[in-house]
């Protein structure tokens, strides 16, 4: 029974590899994610590059004990996979990751289509692929939260987006950095627009105390604000 929604994508085996190419999963997971992409009874999925296998030969390993993750072996030369400059991992990793998913999507009658769809964004935005976190829409207001994992190796980022269903105008802001882009799941839970001002309010439990330390939560922004000249919110509104 497809009944849970991808939430992470790991890789394994990875101490002889020159891996530098980080957060590929995270960002492969999260698109997946948006696009409501279900699995069965795991949402993390584990690659373990292996040396000894054929190339690209998929192997997925039962887990008979936590049906919350699974494994899947992949064939990846060593030798072949270092010889690659950053440029080449990177989509390399995005193709690999691809097939692994392919696997998954045939044994477990999975959407295949959402996979090629990312993988599409996938290469084409590369790091800064941006990820819809929550949106709220009515017959007046669209108001859409995003953010950016580690954008050309900068920090994390989120935005904000407006839009006046009434006048068809939209307008985009950034809305803080990110000290780990994770936050942004403790940052904003729920989103309502009253009396012109858009209130983005944070999850509530011990692990978003934790994550949300160095943010001022809730966090109210003027409609007004979205309509200026300045491309970035306050960040006195954002950070204690």
């Amino acid at each position: 029974m497809k009944n849970k929604t991808i939430i992470d994508i790991r890789y394994y085996g990875v101490e002889d590899y020159h891996f530098d190419i980080p957060y590929i999963g995270d960002r492969y997971a999260r698109k997946l994610r948006e696009f409501d992409f279900k699995t069965g009874d795991y949402d993390h999925i584990y690659i373990n590059f292996v040396d000894s296998l054929q190339e690209g030969h998929v192997e997925i390993t039962p887990n008979l004990n936590d049906n919350w993750f699974i494994y899947v072996n992949i064939g990846v030369s060593v030798n072949k996979f270092n010889r690659l400059n950053p440029d080449e991992k990177f989509i390399f990793k995005i193709e690999l990751t691809t097939e692994v998913l392919r696997a998954l999507c045939e044994r477990d009658g999975l959407d295949f289509e959402i996979v090629k769809k990312v993988k599409k964004m996938m290469l084409k935005y590369k790091t800064e692929l941006e990820i819809v976190h929550k949106e709220k829409e009515t017959a007046k207001y669209k108001v859409v939260i995003s953010h950016q994992i580690r954008p050309l190796n900068k920090a994390s980022i989120s935005f904000v987006e407006y839009t006046d269903k009434i006048t068809g105008v939209s307008m985009k802001k950034v809305l803080t950095k990110l000290k780990k882009y994770k936050d942004i799941y403790f940052l904003v839970s729920s989103i309502s627009v009253t009396k012109d001002v858009v209130t983005l309010k944070p999850r509530i439990s011990s692990t978003a105390e934790v994550h949300l330390r160095s943010y001022r939560t809730p966090i109210q922004i003027p409609i007004v604000d979205f309509f200026t000249n300045d491309e970035k919110i306050s960040s006195e509104v954002m950070f204690r």
